[in-house]
């Protein structure tokens, strides 16, 4: 188990994966604005907000991660990525890594077991299919998790079908 118990409150209904922008370590703003944060070392750290907070984001107080898409969604991210640019593509300074993509499969596959989220486009993804997916107004130009450094020849169509696929696999494996 990576994620204490007493983490794992609220009733999501999805995840939203990301990354930070930031560095290799989860800052106060991180942490502001996502449920759980995975630094560069595989350790994870708790946001400010639980998860509980996004049952209803009526009252403000909620961790704020998506776009009209935060009621009942866990925001998960990555911590890097600072000063990455989409095109010409350049992974920033602090570029993810595989460590940080075993552990997010492993924490959304323990997530979606505790709280009976089936996993499919619509209920794990990535910040970048949000929009898509769910036709919402926001989210215009993000494009976190799309690319992965580690495997540079992946589409983003093959990133989001590889996350899927292992969280699958992790949990058939538990």
């Amino acid at each position: 188990m990576l994620i204490p118990n007493e983490w794992k409150n609220g009733r999501p209904v999805r995840t939203v994966c990301h990354w930070t922008g930031g560095a290799a370590k989860a800052s106060l703003l991180d942490r502001a604005h996502y449920h759980i944060l995975i630094e560069q070392s595989g350790g994870i750290v708790r946001g400010l907000n639980s998860i509980a907070a996004n049952d209803n984001c009526d009252d403000g107080n909620y961790a704020a991660h998506t776009g009209e898409m935060n009621t009942r969604s866990i925001g998960i991210a990555l911590c890097g990525m600072a000063g990455a640019v989409q095109n010409p593509l350049f992974h920033g300074t602090s570029p993810i890594n595989k460590r940080q993509w075993d552990t997010l499969i492993a924490v959304c596959a323990e997530l979606c077991e505790h709280y009976r989220i089936e996993v499919s486009p619509r209920t794990v993804l990535m910040h970048s299919e949000v929009k898509a997916t769910y036709r919402t107004k926001g989210n215009g130009g993000k494009w976190d998790i799309s690319v992965l450094p580690f495997a540079r020849l992946l589409t983003p169509a093959n990133v989001y079908h590889k996350m899927r696929s292992e969280i699958i696999a992790k949990m058939s494996a538990n």
